[in-house]
């Protein structure tokens, strides 16, 4: 399994250093060829880039997948780079110090109360009538939240209260992640 995910980060830092111009894809090209069925399944997949000292940089995902692997992994890649919202664009400069971290998602499933969720194990799916916000399974523990402090999170992030995690109308999805990164530069 590790030469997979190996090779995910690699197609990552390839497609990013190409949109940076320092060369071509070929080993997108490569995978993209194999007819092996772990990089064609369609599955929910989250790129994320951090600073060599942890500091988010980027995150982008889905969390259902709709293409091969091979694809999302270097559509996401781009999209954590250069299209998060909530960063600058990454530049050449910066680009050999980021750490590139991927996590493989399996498919969302309903539960029927916030306390049955496991902070740490369980990704996070808040939805409350148009609102909707996301949180991998790493980021309550990674922060260092119980259940309740991740929610309250989660629910801002979501643009609701910070006890609208309690609201009836609010809705819970969990699903787990297998989480793999480069190593710290």
């Amino acid at each position: 399994m590790k030469e997979y995910h190996f090779a995910l980060l690699a197609l990552a830092r390839e497609v990013i250093d190409c949109s940076l111009g320092f060369g071509d894809a070929p080993l997108y090209e490569k995978l993209k060829k194999k007819d092996d069925p772990f990089f064609t399944r369609k599955r929910g997949v989250f790129v994320t880039l951090t600073t060599q000292y942890g500091a988010l940089r980027g995150c982008i995902g889905n969390l259902v997948g709709y293409q091969p692997l091979v694809d999302q992994v270097a559509r996401l890649a781009h999209e954590a780079a250069f299209n998060d919202p909530r960063f600058k664009p990454v530049t050449k400069e910066e680009f050999s110090h980021l750490v590139i971290e991927i996590s493989l998602l399996t498919e969302p499933e309903p539960v029927s109360s916030w306390k049955a969720i496991r902070p740490g194990v369980d990704g996070i799916i808040l939805s409350n009538a148009s609102r909707r916000a996301v949180f991998l399974p790493h980021v309550a523990t990674d922060q260092g939240w119980d259940l309740e402090t991740t929610l309250r999170h989660l629910s801002r992030k979501a643009g609701l209260k910070e006890d609208g995690y309690m609201d009836p109308f609010t809705t819970f999805e969990v699903f787990q992640a297998t989480r793999f990164s480069e190593e710290r530069r």
